[in-house]
């Protein structure tokens, strides 16, 4: 007689999707999908872009998500190109992105990264410059 041994969610029940860390890519995603309500990004499209993402994540630190500017302190900036277009600051992300507690067995922040953002200047088509975004992710 063979015996395997098969982790189980204790959330839902189905087979962990990450045995070695006992993650559960159904749990994860309904997590998110319960917090669609709590953000946006003020425009429909990239609300869209997002939750799509989040659906279709496979591999759990690879979540993609609306950041808020008001989450991001101490913004330096660091160079503006020659035609003036893009701006490039350094700043904090004070509530960090989404980690995989393996002990908890949960996603939890890790706060305090840095990050770099990009600011689009004089931009006089947001949804075109959107749509370009959304192709190039």
């Amino acid at each position: 007689m063979v015996l395997y041994h098969i982790d189980i969610c204790n959330k839902c029940g189905e087979e962990y999707t990450s045995t070695y860390i006992n993650w559960c890519r159904s749990c994860q995603i309904n997590y998110l999908k319960n917090n669609f309500t709590n953000w946006t990004s003020g425009n429909e499209k990239i609300d869209d872009f997002i939750r799509k993402k989040q659906l279709k994540f496979d591999l759990y630190y690879t979540i993609i998500e609306w950041i808020p500017y008001n989450q991001f302190i101490d913004i330096k900036k660091i160079e503006k190109n020659v035609d003036n277009a893009v701006t490039i600051y350094s700043a904090l992300w004070n509530n960090g992105s989404l980690h995989y507690d393996i002990n908890k067995k949960e996603l939890t922040r890790r706060p305090d990264i840095n990050v770099v953002l990009k600011c689009l200047n004089n931009s006089q088509n947001v949804i075109n410059i959107i749509d370009e975004f959304l192709i190039e992710v």
